[in-house]
């Protein structure tokens, strides 16, 4: 609109930046403490000066190259408030130069990737990737792009991670050495206005997530997210669908990975999405791939995206249902519950259908994204404040299977687990949910009976037929309290797999802090046969009175600084 104000508002924007990096040098080293000494009142203050700069990224981003135009003389830069706003608890530490590895050791850790997260978040290009390593490994590296050595190097370290099972062991060490390394090249690649600098930032956030100590996941990709709807890789207008069909492929499949990161990791702390789903115009990638057409090289075959796609599809799902239940407003849902149970039926049809694009090591991880998008579906919120006995009793049964389902996961033998901390905070979400689900409603789901009537009121929202409700194996409706006692003990021993791996505790902390009430509740149901004394009903009524109505503030909100 008005240039004058627009100039005059970056100016004041770029002006409160200079003030925070300031700020951020001024912080001596020994002055960070643990989350778990972090009081609301600084962390909130943190929150909203962080919320800030991410929104006073957008100004930046519209021409990142006119610093010294409105007479800004410091040396900021995109990268450099990127790096400074994303980072966590702990800086990567310095190490002396790294050398790349053999050739060998190097393309077995990439096609570790390739094997188990690029078939997941393919947003590099394969045929452009392989080039990069043969420029890095030929002639010295004479002819090898800063993007070359930023995306090999980020790779390694993201391969490293994945094979990390306790912080600081060789695995971590040696990634963080890359991480550090890769770190040089960063003013170069991470940058706005083009789609490699969308897929250095996603490679970043690909390695937060493996890291949660040195980089915040949130933050990145927000700014992914911010600097792909600058670009306009959001909305295909028709004038770029005459473009070359392998560019446009591209673009799509670093969109929809994009946006299958955001909707993981937002949905996982509670938080609003980078973006919503109105302004989102961009069809899903093709899944077919000429193979006799491409020489990958060290490559053994190009990798089939099949279960990204199927990936991207329940994201989009979970998106459109999640964004409808606690973001679109208090307005009642009218037939809340055969509007849940629909929604489970379509998102148990996509399972059905999935399992046919997907190797079997991976068919547990999509039960579990299946699992974990039911369980918000049929969470109480904000549309959809009270439940029904029957919701109670699946809401229940989901977040068992999920807990006890995570953990057999985790301790599987599967030749690669791509479990991020992201998903270890799902965990707790969940774990959440069923606390205040067994604190709630601990008479209903923990009996052994089912509902005898089934049978819902007339749809009225002219969608089809009613559906069916979801099923529930009655056979595994016996000693609910024992498995709620165990399922919670799994959780307690999936947090404390997360300190291990990644030193980090606020989680199991928080859980030990809230698993006691219900952990109370289940011992007396499990001790007694006979109903739950006056004590606990008073505890129930205590719950429901502080909280307005049962069934409030079911996901949890912040949880310290490191989950972003």
């Amino acid at each position: 609109g008005k240039e004058r104000s627009y100039v005059a508002a970056l100016e004041a924007q770029c002006e409160r930046l200079k003030s925070r990096l300031a700020e951020v040098r001024g912080t001596q080293p020994g002055e960070s403490s643990d989350a778990s000494g972090t009081t609301s009142g600084v962390y909130g203050k943190e929150t909203s000066d962080i919320d800030d700069l991410v929104g006073d990224f957008g100004f930046l981003s519209v021409n990142a190259t006119s610093r010294d135009f409105y007479g800004i003389t410091s040396s900021t830069s995109f990268a450099g408030l990127l790096l400074t706003v994303a980072k966590g608890l702990s800086s990567i530490p310095p190490c002396l130069r790294t050398e790349y590895p053999p050739r060998s050791q190097t393309v077995g850790l990439v096609q570790y990737y390739f094997d188990n997260l690029y078939v997941l978040m393919p947003f590099l290009m394969e045929t452009k990737f392989w080039a990069s390593l043969d420029n890095i490994y030929q002639d010295s590296g004479r002819f090898a792009t800063s993007f070359d050595h930023w995306s090999l190097r980020m790779v390694l370290a993201i391969s490293l991670m994945m094979k990390s099972r306790m912080h600081m062991d060789a695995d971590c060490e040696a990634a963080l050495a890359h991480v550090y390394a890769a770190l040089k090249y960063a003013e170069d690649v991470l940058h706005p206005g083009s789609l490699a600098g969308i897929q250095s930032i996603l490679l970043l956030t690909q390695f937060s997530m493996f890291a949660p100590k040195y980089y915040k996941t949130w933050y990145l990709i927000g700014m992914a997210a911010r600097v792909a709807t600058d670009l306009g890789i959001h909305q295909e207008q028709r004038s770029i669908i005459n473009m070359d069909s392998t560019a446009l492929n591209q673009s799509r499949k670093t969109f929809h990975c994009l946006y299958s990161i955001d909707r993981y990791v937002s949905s996982a702390l509670g938080r609003a999405y980078s973006f919503s789903d109105d302004s989102v115009n961009v069809p899903l990638p093709s899944t077919t791939t000429t193979f006799n057409s491409i020489n990958l090289g060290d490559a053994i075959s190009p990798k089939n995206i099949k279960a990204a796609a199927q990936m991207f599809d329940i994201r989009r799902r979970q998106s459109n249902f999640y964004q409808d239940l606690y973001f679109n407003g208090r307005q009642l849902l009218p037939d809340a519950e055969n509007v849940s149970w629909r929604r489970c039926a379509m998102l148990m049809d996509w399972f059905e259908t999935a399992r046919s694009d997907l190797p079997p090591h991976l068919i547990p991880l999509y039960r579990l994204e299946l699992l974990f998008t039911c369980i918000l579906v049929l969470s109480p919120s904000k549309r959809a404040p009270e439940i029904s006995k029957f919701n109670q009793i699946v809401l229940f049964e989901y977040t068992v299977d999920f807990l006890v389902d995570f953990h057999t996961f985790l301790n599987s033998s599967a030749p690669c687990l791509p479990v991020t901390y992201i998903d270890f905070e799902r965990v707790y979400t969940v774990s959440s949910i069923l606390m205040v689900t067994l604190e709630n409603y601990h008479t209903e789901v923990l009996s052994e009976a089912l509902p005898e009537h089934l049978t819902p009121a007339p749809s009225t929202n002219d969608i089809g037929e009613t559906p069916l409700p979801p099923y529930i194996d009655r056979a595994k409706r016996v000693n609910s309290t024992a498995r709620a006692l165990e399922a919670l003990g799994k959780t307690q021993s999936i947090l404390e797999a997360a300190g291990r791996r990644w030193g980090l505790h606020s989680l199991l902390n928080d859980f030990r802090g809230r698993v006691g009430p219900t952990t109370s509740i289940l011992t007396y149901k499990y001790g007694e046969s006979h109903t739950v004394g006056s004590l606990l009903q008073q505890q129930q009524q205590q719950q429901q009175g502080s909280n307005g109505v049962a069934g409030s503030g079911w996901i949890p909100g912040l949880r310290g600084p490191f989950t972003g």
